[in-house]
Order: C-alpha cells, then sequence, then structure tokens
C-alpha cells in the first residue's frame, strides 16, 4: 500500500483544521487579528494539495485527472481564501505580507502540476 495518498490527505486536514477556526474567528468578529496558526495551516494544506494533485495527475484515465485534480484546486481555494482574509485583517504589513504569501502557496502546486501535465500531453 502507498503511503502517499494519506500523507497528502492528512496534510490537506491538519491545514484544514488549523486555518477553519481561525477564518471563522475573522468571519465573525471584524476586530479579530489573524494567528500564526492561520499561516502555518495554509503552508501544510498546500503540501497537502501539491502532493494530491501530483497524485491525481498521475492516473490513466483523463477524467480521472479533471476530477482528481479539480477537487484539490477546490481545497486549494478554499485554503488560500481563508489565508487571504487573514491577510486583509492584519493590522501590520509584516503580517499582510506572510498571509499573502501563505495565501499563494496552495494555488501554485495544482497550478505546476496542470503546467507539467499540459508539457507531457504535448509531447
Amino acid at each position: 500500500m502507498q503511503p502517499e495518498r494519506q500523507v497528502s490527505v492528512a496534510f490537506a486536514g491538519v491545514g484544514a483544521a488549523l486555518v477553519v477556526p481561525q477564518y471563522l474567528a475573522m468571519y465573525h468578529d471584524q476586530n479579530a487579528a489573524p494567528g500564526v496558526s492561520l499561516a502555518i495551516g495554509a503552508v501544510l494544506g498546500a503540501l497537502g494539495v501539491l502532493l494530491g494533485s501530483l497524485l491525481a495527475a498521475d492516473y490513466d484515465a483523463l477524467i480521472m485527472q479533471v476530477l482528481g485534480v479539480g477537487f484539490w484546486i477546490l481545497i486549494a481555494l478554499g485554503l488560500s481564501g481563508a489565508a487571504l482574509l487573514g491577510a486583509l485583517h492584519s493590522p501590520d504589513w509584516t503580517g499582510q505580507v506572510v498571509f499573502g504569501l501563505s495565501a499563494l502557496l496552495p494555488l501554485i502546486g495544482p497550478l505546476l502540476v496542470l503546467v507539467h501535465a499540459a508539457r507531457e500531453r504535448r509531447r
């Protein structure tokens, strides 16, 4: 049994477990400042999304590749949206930069996988 799928789901799950409470606190209280666990959760979730996207792109059937990468893109959008809200709620510019960069990380993984898959299809 290959552990890659479980590792990607575990990273994404732990990332979501760290991001969701911070997101809910900021959503319900407009004056709430984001915590460090939001950035850590976004980074861990980004690792899970990258691994999951790589595994989904490795399927033989094209429809499974599309569904798998599409699923991980939805997860990445959720993590990125929560981290972006953290950047908007951050009181200082260092927090805005940290949360802004951590908002980009989950989206980079599926983007790299899609670019690589497009290159492989062209060959």
